[in-house]
């Protein structure tokens, strides 16, 4: 299995404590993907997000076509480096997570 890192940034109009806050709200994580995918299931998630939280969700593309199941796995959430990991996957066995 590989891996990859994703590493994205913007300039917002508030402090970084408020937007890492927000971050780690599931909330934020539906508004964001909202353009272009929903996820049934979001509401099993604790917000905020925090290590272990995990689920299997149903991925719907465009918000119309229900898809298949994606599997999500909070890895780590690192406050002071305001760095969350996860861990996903597709399908039956969410590429090995468990």
């Amino acid at each position: 299995m590989s891996t990859r890192t994703v590493q994205r940034s913007t300039v917002l109009p508030v402090s970084a404590e408020l937007a890492w806050g927000a971050v780690k709200q599931i909330e934020t994580f539906a508004y964001v993907a909202r353009g272009t995918n929903g996820y049934r299931g979001l509401d099993t998630l604790p917000s905020p997000l925090r290590p272990g939280a995990a689920a299997a969700l149903r991925l719907v593309l465009l918000n119309i076509l229900p898809a298949w199941t994606h599997h999500l796995r909070i890895e780590g959430v690192d406050d002071r480096a305001r760095a969350l990991q996860s861990r996903e996957g597709a399908g039956r066995s969410g590429a090995g997570i468990t």
